[in-house]
């Protein structure tokens, strides 16, 4: 008997003022069911000098990543598997809607990371586009490992960051 498996997948700042550049986490629940309550993995990854986008790419290759090491070490039932996302860019680049850029590496470990899923279940990954509802419990995760974090770190970071990019701008000139 095969298994429907859901990841939600989310990324948010890991500080406030929330940055457009700067120190992000990605996070993703998998679920075995979508009538599972509880979920089968879990898990939330700090990234230094990063972007939205590619934080919300790197918590659905992470998420995908870890139900193929499960599928292949683990003795896990295998189904389709549906991602929900709140992130058009991942969206759109993870159903081949857009075409990448500047992210194409990470694009490409995706679709390696569909392929390998489908060899392993003979099943398609599906993407649908959530709502903030669908994915509240991942974004909650992900807040609760920004608080963990301790904000004096943080705070040096992007402190030590602004001062690198100013010295590049100031070089630049």
């Amino acid at each position: 008997m095969s298994t429907n498996w859901l990841v939600t997948a989310d990324a948010s700042a890991a500080c406030k003022p929330r940055p457009t550049w700067g120190p992000f986490i990605s996070s993703y629940r998998i679920h075995a069911s979508s009538l599972s309550n509880k979920p089968t993995f879990e898990a939330s990854h700090l990234y230094g000098d990063t972007g939205i986008n590619r934080a919300e790419l790197r918590a659905i290759v992470h998420a995908l990543h870890m139900l193929v090491l499960a599928w292949e070490t683990d003795n896990y039932s295998r189904g389709p598997v549906t991602v929900y996302t709140d992130s058009q860019v991942a969206f759109n680049f993870a159903t081949g809607a857009w075409q990448p850029r500047e992210l194409a590496s990470m694009v490409d470990e995706l679709f390696n990371l569909h392929d390998r899923l489908g060899e392993l279940s003979g099943e398609r990954v599906w993407y649908v586009k959530a709502n903030e509802a669908t994915i509240r419990s991942t974004d909650q995760l992900g807040r609760k490992f920004r608080d963990i974090c301790d904000s004096k770190h943080v705070e040096a970071w992007n402190r030590e960051n602004r001062e690198a990019r100013e010295a590049r701008r100031i070089k630049r000139r």
